[in-house]
């Protein structure tokens, strides 16, 4: 099941749009970098969410207005497309998102793997 974890740009509306620039956002600011400063090194967050324009997409697929959330989502259809395999994955497992066809039960209505119960 974790092999096939993919998602076209296209099955993205505004909501699972929103979530995903949300998951994207936590990965990439999982990776760290090193700089030198004053002769010490230093770990720092990532900073390409930023460069990538993830905040301006997030605020365009919040807007109230309806052309501005539509301008997001193709904003966001266009980067997704261009993410390497490896950050689209971790994304969507960010998301815990899986693909329903590749259950192994009838109902499919559901995107979201059920909760593990205590």
């Amino acid at each position: 099941m974790g092999a096939d974890l993919t998602m076209d740009s296209d099955d993205f509306n505004i909501e699972r749009a929103l979530e995903a620039v949300s998951a994207l956002e936590k990965v990439l600011r999982r990776r760290t970098h090193k700089v030198q400063y004053l002769g010490r090194e230093y770990l720092v967050p990532g900073t390409l969410g930023e460069a990538l324009r993830l905040p301006e997409i997030t605020v365009q697929l919040q807007s109230p207005r309806t052309l501005r959330r539509e301008r997001g989502l193709e904003a966001f259809q266009a980067l997704w497309d261009t993410l390497s395999e490896p950050t689209c994955h971790a994304t969507l497992k960010e998301m815990d998102w899986y693909d329903p066809r590749n259950l192994d039960w009838d109902d499919q209505r559901s995107n979201r793997q059920p909760s593990p119960k205590n």
